[in-house]
């Protein structure tokens, strides 16, 4: 193309070139262009507004992508390669409990995670729903199970299990804390026996002042 010494114009074509490229690598459906401002520049986005639009391009738009080349590629090629490893011996014999059951490949990356992440949010719309009629049955809050929520989504954002208590620090901090209350309980109830007897011993010298006054009066 014969600029004629117009820079503008190259830089145009360069510009052309450069949106051809991250088309092609996919970077254009990555931006998140904002809002643009009457004098064109791009106003700026809360860590939250932009944290929540980039979940939404990478379910909506790359998510049929991924979900695909897993599918048709990954998953078969993941396969494959543990059953050559395990026919050639470089992986020791599985336990029988997986030789049984069905396994599942599993990816942790961001557009997974993306994928997943509308099961939370429904999750989290339902209490919404629900709080009002907690309020009514407080019995509808009461069949969740918390433990469960938390866990569901600790799994689908790809964090750590180490966060989390296990059974057994569990089970040993309620049993301390039930320690805790029954001696608490105890502590109560022997406070109040030492001031019923208290109240018994005031009664008694009471009872022995009014019996001497009483003796006094009749001598006198």
């Amino acid at each position: 193309m014969q600029t004629g010494g117009r820079v503008d114009l190259n830089e145009a074509k360069i510009g052309q070139v450069r949106a051809a490229i991250d088309r092609t690598f996919f970077l254009d459906l990555l931006e998140l262009p904002g809002p643009t401002a009457a004098d064109g520049d791009v106003l700026r986005f809360s860590a939250t507004e932009i944290a929540a639009r980039q979940r939404d391009r990478l379910s909506i738009l790359l998510g049929p992508i991924v979900a695909r080349q897993e599918a048709e590629m990954l998953g078969p090629l993941v396969i494959r390669t543990l059953s050559v490893m395990l026919r050639s011996g470089m992986l020791p014999p599985p336990p029988q409990v997986l030789l049984d059951a069905d396994f599942k490949v599993a990816y942790s990356n961001p557009v997974a995670i993306a994928m997943r992440s509308g099961e939370l949010a429904s999750i989290s719309q339902l209490i919404q729903f629900l709080v009002p009629f907690a309020q009514l049955d407080p019995t509808v809050i009461q069949r969740f199970q918390t433990g469960r929520v938390a866990e569901l989504a600790a799994e689908i954002l790809k964090v750590s299990p180490s966060v989390f208590k296990s059974g057994e620090e569990l089970e040993a901090e309620q049993r301390q804390a039930e320690a805790q209350q029954a001696q608490q309980q105890e502590l109560v109830q022997a406070n109040a026996i030492a001031e019923q007897q208290n109240l018994i011993s005031q009664s008694r010298r009471n009872e022995s002042v009014a019996y001497l006054n009483e003796a006094r009066a009749q001598r006198q």
